[in-house]
C-alpha cells in the first residue's frame, strides 16, 4: 500500500534512488505498450510513441513520485497555483525574444569539437544527431493544416507537460531540498538537456533548462515553465509549417546567425530585460508575503 508521503521522510539518496527506479519503470513500460501496439518505424507511430513515452515514461513517474515524497503532491510540483496573466504574458514574450540568443549559442555548441583521441566518438555522435535532426524535419516538413495541429499537440503541448512535470517539478524539487536554488536549478538543467542525447545541442539546451528553472523559482508556479516550454515548441512547429507553405523564405536556426548577430544583441537584452520584470515581481510579493 502506498502512503503518502512516506518516502519525504528518508534520505534524499534514497529520493534519488527512486526517481531513477520509477523512471526507469517507466521507460521500460513505454517501450512495452509501444511494442504491444505494433508501432512500426512511420511518422504517425513515432508520434505516438513519444506520446506514450511522455506520459507513461515522464509524467506519471513524476506525479508517484510527488505522492511518495511528499503529503501534498500538488504543492511539491507547483501544480496548486495557477500563475497572473502578467506572468504568462512574460513567459510567452521570453521564449519568443530569445530565438536569435539560442541559434548563436547552437552554432557555438556545433562547432565544438572533441580530441582527436575521440574522433570515432564524435563522428558517431553526430551521425546520431543527424538522424534525430532529419527524423525532426520529417515531422515538421508538412504543408496540411491536419498535421500543423498535430504538432503542436503530440511535438509541443505534450512534451511541454510531461517533461516540466518531470524535470522541474520532481527533479528540481528533489535537488532543492538537498542543494538550494540556484544549484538545484543547473544540475537539473543539465539533466534535461543529457535526457535528449544531443551532444551537439547541449550547451543550448542546458540554458533553456536552467531559463525554465529559474521561470518555476520566481513565479512559483510550474504552469509558467509548462507555458514557456509549449511556445518554444510550438515557435518551431509554426515556422516549419509556414515554410513548408512558402510564406516564410527564410531557415529558422539562422535567425541572429552571422550578418544577423546584432539581433542575438537585441534577443539578449530583452531576456534581461523581461527576466528582471519577472525577478521584481517575485521580489514584491516575498515582501507583501513573507511567510
Amino acid at each position: 500500500m502506498l502512503i503518502k508521503g512516506e518516502v519525504g521522510k528518508n534520505s534524499f539518496k534514497k529520493k534519488v534512488l527512486l526517481i531513477i527506479f520509477l523512471s526507469t519503470l517507466g521507460f521500460l513500460l513505454s517501450l512495452t505498450i509501444a511494442f504491444a501496439l505494433g508501432f512500426n518505424n512511420n511518422i504517425n507511430a513515432t508520434r505516438y510513441t513519444q506520446l506514450i513515452f511522455g506520459v507513461v515514461g515522464l509524467a506519471l513517474p513524476a506525479i508517484l513520485f510527488s505522492y511518495l515524497v511528499n503529503k501534498h503532491p500538488n504543492k511539491y510540483l507547483r501544480t496548486n497555483t495557477f500563475p497572473s496573466f502578467n506572468l504568462i504574458i512574460n513567459a510567452i514574450l521570453i521564449m519568443i525574444i530569445i530565438l536569435p540568443l539560442i541559434n548563436v549559442m547552437s552554432y557555438w555548441n556545433e562547432q565544438l569539437h572533441l580530441p582527436q583521441a575521440l574522433s570515432e566518438i564524435e563522428k558517431t555522435l553526430r551521425e546520431l544527431q543527424k538522424t534525430a535532426d532529419d527524423l525532426t524535419l520529417q515531422l515538421l516538413t508538412d504543408s496540411s493544416i491536419k498535421t500543423l495541429w498535430s504538432n503542436l499537440f503530440f511535438l509541443a503541448f505534450v512534451p511541454a507537460i510531461t517533461e516540466e512535470l518531470f524535470f522541474r517539478g520532481a527533479v528540481q524539487g528533489c535537488m532543492h531540498e538537498k542543494f538550494g536554488h540556484h544549484t538545484a536549478i543547473w544540475l537539473t538543467a543539465i539533466v534535461f538537456s543529457a535526457f535528449h542525447l544531443q551532444f551537439f545541442g547541449f550547451f543550448p539546451r542546458m540554458f533553456l533548462g536552467a531559463l525554465l528553472g529559474y521561470m518555476l523559482f520566481w513565479s512559483n508556479s510550474l504552469y509558467i515553465p509548462i507555458i514557456a516550454h509549449f511556445t518554444n515548441n510550438a515557435c518551431v512547429v509554426v515556422f516549419y509549417f509556414l515554410s513548408a507553405r512558402n510564406i516564410l523564405t527564410f531557415n529558422i536556426d539562422s535567425i541572429g546567425i552571422h550578418s544577423q548577430w546584432w539581433l542575438a544583441i537585441i534577443s539578449l537584452i530583452g531576456l534581461v530585460s523581461l527576466l528582471y520584470i519577472l525577478k521584481s515581481q517575485y521580489n514584491t510579493k516575498k515582501e507583501n508575503n513573507p511567510l
